[in-house]
C-alpha cells in the first residue's frame, strides 16, 4: 500500500468512526487556487445545492491533528438538526482524485451568504427576526450543552427562506465530551477578538463557555441592528485593553431604529459572567418583544427549550481554544446512490 493510500485509509476510518455518511466522489479543484485551512465549493446532492467545506492537509502538520481537528468539528456539528443550524449531510474524503487529498464537510447551502453581506444588499429586510432566528439557534446548541466559541456575523448565514443559520463549528465543543475541547495554547484558538467576551480575553488559560457565547451573541446582534462592527473607533492594542476592561462594545446612544431590542441585549454585556443572562432567557425576551411589535414571526423562533444539564457545569474553565464540472457516482450504507456535482 503506497503512503497515500494508507493516508487514505487511515482520514476515511477515523472519519467513519464518527460519521458513516461518507459522500465520496471526483470533483473538479481550480487550478492556481491560494488555500488556507478550509475553503467553500458549492455543489449538487441529491438536486439540491450544497456547501463543501474542503480542508486542505498541511504536510508540516502531523496528521494525527490535522484529524483531530476535523473529527471534533465533526462530533460536534453531526447530531444538530434545528432550522436555525446549517444541516451537515456528510462528508468526503477528496475531491478530485485519491492522490489529492482534500477531505470536505458537506451541509446546506445558503444563497443569500452570510448576514453581514445580505444587509449591504437588503437594507428593509427584519433585522428583529433575523436576531431573534439566531437567539433561537444558540439557545438550541445551549440546551443541548454545545459552546459554539465563535458567534459573529461572519458565522450566520442566511437561506433563501431568509432564515439566519448558525455555521462554523470549528471552534465549538461539547461540555460533556472532552475529546472535543481544543487546546488552547495559541491566540488562533481566541477566535475573533471584537466578539470576545472580557473573561475570555483575561484569563490566565484561555477558555469558553455559554456566557461567553451569550456576549458573542449581544455583539453580533447590535452589529445587525447599528451596521457597525464592536468597538468601532478602537483599534490595534487599544482593542485589546478596551475588552480587557470591559468596556461596552456599543455605546449606548444613539440608538438604532429599534431601542426595544437594543435594551435587552445589553443584558448579554453584562461584565461579571455570573450576572450574565443566560441564552434561553435572551431568546424568550426577543421573542415577545418582536411579537410585541406586530411584525410576523415565524414560528421557528418561538420554541422553548428545556435545558437538560448533561456533564460539566457552563461555567467549567476548559480550554478551547469551480472549475469544470465533475460528476461522480457514491454509494453509501444510508444513502443507496448519489450525484455530486461541482459548480462554479
Amino acid at each position: 500500500m503506497s503512503p497515500v493510500d494508507e493516508l487514505l485509509q487511515n482520514i476515511k476510518e477515523r472519519l467513519l468512526q464518527v460519521d458513516d455518511r461518507i459522500l465520496d466522489g471526483q470533483v473538479a479543484i481550480p487550478h492556481n487556487r491560494a488555500w488556507s485551512f478550509g475553503v467553500i465549493y458549492k455543489g449538487i446532492y441529491n438536486t439540491e445545492k450544497v456547501c463543501i467545506k474542503a480542508f486542505r492537509y498541511v504536510d508540516r502538520d502531523p496528521v494525527s491533528e490535522f484529524l483531530h481537528r476535523l473529527v471534533r468539528e465533526m462530533r460536534v456539528w453531526r447530531q444538530l438538526t434545528n432550522t436555525h443550524i446549517v444541516k451537515l449531510h456528510g462528508w468526503i474524503s477528496y475531491l478530485e482524485s485519491t492522490e489529492d487529498l482534500c477531505p470536505g464537510l458537506v451541509s446546506n447551502w445558503c444563497d443569500e451568504g452570510n448576514v453581514k453581506s445580505y444587509l449591504r444588499r437588503r437594507q428593509d429586510a427584519d433585522r428583529q427576526a433575523l436576531i431573534c432566528g439566531i437567539a433561537h439557534g444558540l439557545a438550541y446548541l445551549h440546551s443541548r450543552e454545545i459552546v459554539h466559541g465563535d458567534i459573529k456575523p461572519q458565522n450566520v448565514v442566511v437561506s433563501s427562506e431568509k432564515t439566519p443559520q448558525l455555521c462554523d463549528f470549528g471552534l465549538s465543543f461539547i461540555i460533556s465530551d472532552k475529546s472535543t475541547y481544543i487546546d488552547a495554547t495559541s491566540m488562533g484558538q481566541f477566535g475573533t477578538w471584537r466578539y470576545l467576551a472580557p473573561e475570555v480575553c483575561m484569563a490566565e488559560e484561555p477558555f469558553r463557555n455559554m456566557k461567553s457565547d451569550v456576549w458573542a451573541f449581544g455583539c453580533t446582534a447590535m452589529e445587525i441592528l447599528r451596521g457597525v462592527r464592536p468597538y468601532p473607533t478602537v483599534e490595534n492594542d487599544a482593542l485589546i485593553w478596551a475588552i480587557g476592561t470591559a468596556k461596552p462594545p456599543f455605546t449606548s446612544t444613539p440608538f438604532s431604529t429599534d431601542p426595544s431590542t437594543e435594551i435587552i441585549l445589553t443584558s448579554c454585556f453584562e461584565p461579571d459572567p455570573d450576572l450574565r443572562n443566560e441564552m434561553q432567557t435572551v431568546f424568550e425576551s426577543l421573542t415577545t418583544n418582536h411579537s410585541a411589535s406586530g411584525r410576523p414571526i415565524c414560528c421557528s423562533v418561538t420554541h422553548s427549550f428545556n435545558h437538560t444539564p448533561v456533564g460539566q457545569p457552563c461555567h467549567s474553565r476548559y480550554s478551547m481554544g469551480e472549475g469544470t464540472p465533475a460528476r461522480s457516482k457514491v454509494i453509501t450504507d444510508d444513502i443507496p446512490c448519489l450525484d455530486l456535482l461541482m459548480t462554479d
